[in-house]
């Protein structure tokens, strides 16, 4: 009974654990779409893509100088991380000139995009939260 049970107890975690990895598969950084190739090198000059992962949801890259860039199955990017600061070609002008008025001692470590709004992380870990207009909503 007991050789049972453990036979059963394997075969579920293994059921368990097959779907998890079969989530995201490590891809090829050239096999990206062509916009997310061309949004890399434009945008990140002096860094290159280490890893690259593709889930249902989209891909994750993580750059040689642990940027983290998340794009969505288009290849449109969702999220930039980038602890030296993301760079600025990426974000909307209205929000860096907010920024930059406001927050002018700070640095942009963490921009999400979607369809309804903006979120700005910035130093010392302010959020600021804007709509599709880049109309302030929420700072926290």
């Amino acid at each position: 009974m007991k050789k049972h049970l453990l036979f059963l107890s394997i075969v579920a975690i293994l059921a368990c654990a097959t779907p998890l990895k079969a989530q995201s598969t490590e891809i090829d950084p050239y096999k990206l779409p062509r916009s997310s190739q061309t949004f890399l090198r434009k945008n990140f000059i002096y860094s290159f893509p280490l890893y690259v992962t593709q889930s249902k949801s989209g891909y994750e890259v993580i750059m040689n100088d642990n940027t983290t860039v998340d794009l969505d199955r288009n290849g449109n990017w969702t999220t930039v991380s980038c602890s030296d600061g993301v760079p600025e070609s990426i974000v909307p002008q209205p929000i860096r000139i907010y920024i930059a008025k406001r927050f002018s001692q700070k640095t942009i470590t963490r921009i999400i995009r979607s369809k309804k709004e903006y979120v700005v992380e910035l130093s010392e870990g302010i959020n600021l939260h804007f709509d599709s207009k880049y109309n302030l909503i929420v700072v926290d």
